[in-house]
């Protein structure tokens, strides 16, 4: 078995790659549009969206005039 003593730990790591990978995936919702944070920021959304089976416009699903 190793010996532990004197060894130091790898939580500052740990912590590092948390944080980075919360940075990331806050930016990706924003960037999607799932959150809105900062406005502006982000893709444009179209107005209205197609059917994937039929190309066809859904409408109800996005109100234009709000």
């Amino acid at each position: 078995m190793p010996r532990l003593i004197g060894k130091q730990s790898n939580n500052g790591w740990y912590a590092g790659i948390f944080l980075l990978s919360a940075i990331a995936a806050a930016v990706f919702l924003e960037y999607f549009g799932m959150i809105n944070v900062v406005p502006g920021f982000g893709k444009e959304r179209k107005p209205f969206s197609y059917s994937p089976l039929t190309s066809v416009p859904v409408t109800g699903l996005v109100d234009i005039d709000k």
